[in-house]
């Protein structure tokens, strides 16, 4: 309920760097990345072709190469993209550099912007305070991830550029449906394995 009010509100953003925003929420979300490893993004990190884009994980966490396949968010990556790449175009002939987030100056989007872009779309919705901060979004991903049991761990960590899996274990303890999921496939080994010692 939460993450459908927040997009709501960026989805219902009007204002001149709208579309900036809602490429930066849409990825961070998907890609589960931190508000300062947006910024880090360049225009070379993302190729609209085949949807990859490579996320630079900080945080002694892994980097990795994710493949878009929403086309809904494909589509507003695309189009900023590419808006973005003309507008660095027309002041210098090579973009490889660039990044693909920038504030107003130019500059790489920092964290503290992010956090301050999230507080203003939280204002209309019923988020609680302690939730509203960009970091929401990783989080709200890895949980995501767990609940929809078809993912292995280590899937899970790789996606999230975890090096060691028990950071990714920590999502564990918060999804109820998940530890059940695991006690249930525990006890069904345990069933097995005494019947196989019966049958013996």
């Amino acid at each position: 309920m939460e993450k459908v009010e927040l997009f709501y509100q960026i989805n219902s953003d009007c204002t001149k760097y709208a579309l900036r925003n809602k490429a930066i929420f849409y990825i961070a979300k998907y890609c589960a990345l931190r508000a300062s490893e947006v910024g880090l993004i360049t225009l070379n990190d993302y190729n609209p072709f085949t949807g990859t884009i490579h996320c630079h994980r900080l945080k002694g966490s892994k980097d990795n190469t994710l493949r878009i396949v929403d086309p809904y968010i494909l589509t507003i990556i695309n189009q900023y993209y590419y808006s973005s790449l003309r507008e660095t175009l027309a002041i210098k002939a090579n973009a490889k550099n660039e990044y693909l987030f920038v504030s107003q100056k130019g500059k790489p989007i920092s964290r503290k912007m992010l956090d301050v872009i999230m507080k203003r779309y939280c204002k209309k919705t019923t988020i609680p305070s302690d939730k509203r901060h960009f970091h929401v979004l990783k989080h709200t991903r890895a949980m995501e991830l767990i609940k929809y049991g078809e993912f292995k761990l280590n899937d899970i960590q790789w996606w999230l550029g975890h090096k060691n899996i028990s950071n990714t274990m920590i999502y564990l303890e918060f999804t109820a449906d998940a530890m059940n999921h695991l006690f249930e496939a525990l006890s069904k080994y345990e069933n097995n394995k005494e019947c196989e010692n019966y049958a013996h």
